[in-house]
């Protein structure tokens, strides 16, 4: 077990492993299952998906297994769902295309600095301090089987989208804004990588250049725009839907209120004069404060 998690390229491995099997298993079960409902069909599969990723991450006592989950199960679903209702309308086709795009961001940064499976998230690490013996419960219900939910509701507007059996072309805007908001991420990840190629030595300084300059989380304000993407996009074919938007409004609730909050109190420790960047700079939009 040392020998994997020493290993960047085992540990790598390993985790696609994970995923394969996940994505097999969810595959046979969406042929086998015979429910009337789609959504509760997808959910189902869903939870059973992330709980085979959830055994790995017990097995090798690390929960960074599922952080590439949120964005490739969108794909599985997606493409799952385009298969079973015989989809080939280009808009849709686009749609799924943007959403692999998203998982290729999402994780292409990700892949980048993975160096073993020693290492996790400080999240997770706090989490681990803070439950001790009950963690293995609090990992599958807080950071594996809670995140399955929000992204699946997340999805529900893309869900409806391709369930129903007609498009047109003002879907465009949607997906538009989609690529959007994938552009925005790319660009900050970039900035990110530029900055930790400029500081090796010493991280202690702050991320201030392209679209940091504006927003402390430019990143985090892509993944935002995307899922208003999706939502506009299922609102040009079903507008008597228009309250699905709370899959979009939970994610950015959760952006926030949560995730945010819970990065800056740990960057206020750690980085130099932060609490003069958070005065100076707004919290997600790109704009000049």
């Amino acid at each position: 077990m040392k020998k994997i998690k020493d290993s960047k390229s085992l540990g790598f491995l390993f985790i696609a492993l994970a995923y394969i099997l996940s994505i097999v298993v969810q595959v046979i079960l969406f042929n086998i299952l015979d429910l009337e409902s789609i959504y509760l069909k997808l959910l189902i599969i869903s939870i059973v998906g992330s709980v085979l990723v959830f055994i790995f991450s017990v097995i090798f006592d690390n929960s960074i297994f599922y952080k590439p989950y949120y964005s490739i199960e969108p794909n599985v679903l997606i493409i799952l769902l385009m298969f079973n209702n015989k989809i080939n309308y280009p808009v849709v086709i686009s749609f799924m295309v943007v959403f692999m795009i998203f998982a290729i961001r999402f994780n292409l940064f990700w892949i980048l600095s993975f160096k073993n499976l020693n290492i996790q998230d400080f999240r997770y690490i706090n989490i681990k301090e803070k439950t001790k013996k009950i963690f293995p419960l609090v990992s599958f219900l807080l950071i594996h089987l809670l995140p399955t939910f929000i992204s699946y509701f997340a999805l529900l507007p893309g869900i409806k989208f391709v369930s129903v059996n007609y498009t047109n072309y003002s879907s465009f805007i949607g997906i538009a804004i989609m690529l959007l908001g994938i552009m925005i991420s790319i660009l900050a990840d970039y900035d990110i990588y530029e900055y930790h190629k400029r500081n090796k030595e010493d991280r202690r300084q702050i991320i201030n250049t392209g679209l940091w300059k504006y927003s402390r989380h430019p990143n985090y304000f892509g993944e935002i725009v995307f899922w208003y993407g999706v939502y506009f996009a299922m609102l040009s074919v079903s507008f008597s839907s228009w309250y699905l938007v709370i899959g979009a409004l939970i994610i950015n609730l959760i952006f926030v209120f949560i995730s945010i909050p819970v990065l800056e109190k740990r960057l206020v420790k750690h980085k130099f004069n932060y609490e003069k960047y958070q005065e100076e700079t707004r919290m997600l939009l790109p704009f000049k404060k």
